[in-house]
């Protein structure tokens, strides 16, 4: 027996529990549970797909699909595309964002790691204050620190991978 395509339906039912493991994995994080459903769908899809085709295939309104298409274009986690001559909108996943996550998060940083000079620089005499200060400042240092080794590890994992 076939679903979608001609996949066999334990090919077809193992996609699914992925994007619902996408979709509880996202959940935890903050993004609604049909965001991360439909993350985990444009991970596996291999061609742009449409509004209708997403809240068909995942059996969810499509004013939820627009909502979430919004902010997974927002996240620049999904792009919008045109196919030819046709006036819809479709929308793909980049082949890697991540790269491009991982730069905007650190990117995102700088101005906190502005704060926390700012505070650290604040005339305080308590020393509670002081130890928070010197806390928040070592945390923000040591949270930029790991992005940029999260990032140089990925580009260098992925670089290694498209020479496979």
């Amino acid at each position: 027996m076939t679903h979608r395509r001609g996949l066999k339906t334990d090919d077809a039912q193992q996609q699914e529990r992925f994007v619902e493991a996408i979709s509880l994995f996202f959940e935890g994080y903050g993004l609604p549970r049909i965001g991360g459903r439909m993350l985990g769908l444009f991970m596996l899809a291999d061609e742009p797909l449409k509004a209708e085709q997403i809240a068909d295939r995942l059996k969810v309104s499509r004013s939820s699909v627009s909502s979430n298409l919004r902010m997974l274009e927002g996240a620049q986690l999904i792009q919008r595309v045109r196919l030819g001559h046709d006036r819809s909108d479709y929308f793909e996943m980049p082949e890697s964002p991540w790269q491009s996550l991982l730069e905007r998060r650190l990117a995102g940083l700088t101005p906190m790691l502005r704060l926390a000079e700012a505070g650290r620089a604040l005339p305080v005499a308590a020393a509670k204050v002081k130890r928070r200060m010197r806390g928040f400042q070592a945390y923000v240092t040591a949270y930029a620190e790991l992005h940029q080794t999260v990032l140089a590890r990925w580009q260098a994992l992925n670089a290694a991978a498209e020479e496979d």
